[in-house]
């Protein structure tokens, strides 16, 4: 739907017209609307209609509806005033975005007037028990708590045994998912805590038992699965050492 505005609007308003919100029970009409150029050549009925648009203009806070048929019923008129004429001589202008929002500004600023007065005449100290929207303190809503699978915790809890540590499911629970994520099983990473546990490196520097070290990506996760694994093939060709030695010291 198109809107339409008196244009110059503000000269027909009374200084008191910003507390009624529902239209201005009257506005001014200059005498200079009888010797005014472009109001001289219109026709009697349309500077008829002209007034009449003057006078509904306050009523709708100058912000009138583009339809002849709608204002010929509302202003009471025999016929569709030519509202063309009216646009032509400069005497309305189209309601354009630029008019939208300067009027919301402008209710804007009527609201905040409005809250304003609203606030100082309020007392000060309320009485007891009444109940008052602005005066009560929203209650303050708990923080949902954070869910952790179960594979999780049992990790996290299998480190803070073994290595005497304090860490919180919640804190690593993406590092765990993610290395499970990578393939490896929930035994898999349980191992790489064991077999750090026999690195006399770790041993010694005792900060590095933590997940950020332990499962930090897939290599040395997979670094350190096989570090059991050597040290196994090892003990083995060594103790194979030991008993030829032994067998050959007992032949002897």
């Amino acid at each position: 739907m198109e809107y339409f505005r008196i244009k110059n609007w503000e000269k027909y308003q009374h200084s008191d017209c910003k507390r009624y919100n529902n239209g201005l029970p009257w506005i001014k009409l200059h005498t200079d609307i009888i010797i005014d150029e472009k109001t001289r050549q219109l026709c009697t009925n349309l500077r008829l209609t002209w007034i009449l648009l003057l006078a509904y203009s306050g009523r709708t806070r100058n912000k009138l509806v583009h339809n002849s048929k709608f204002l010929m019923q509302v202003l009471g008129l025999k016929q569709k005033p030519d509202l063309a004429v009216l646009l032509e001589l400069g005497l309305i202008e189209p309601w354009t975005a630029s008019l939208k929002q300067a009027e919301r500004r402008a209710k804007i600023r009527e609201e905040k007037i409005r809250v304003d007065k609203k606030v100082r005449q309020a007392p000060l100290n309320p009485p007891k028990g009444s109940s008052s929207a602005g005066t009560k303190n929203p209650k303050k809503k708990n923080k949902p708590v954070r869910k952790v699978e179960p594979e999780v915790v049992e990790l996290i809890d299998f480190l803070n045994l073994k290595c005497n540590t304090k860490f919180r499911p919640t804190t690593h629970a993406a590092r765990i998912k993610r290395a499970l994520g990578w393939g490896f099983s929930l035994e898999d990473l349980k191992r790489v805590v064991t077999n750090k546990l026999q690195d006399k490196y770790f041993q010694e520097h005792r900060q590095y038992f933590r997940p950020q070290t332990l499962w930090q990506s897939a290599e040395k996760v997979e670094s350190y699965l096989q570090e059991n694994i050597k040290t196994n093939q090892l003990s083995a060709q060594e103790l194979k050492k030991k008993y030829s030695v032994a067998r050959a010291s007992d032949e002897d």
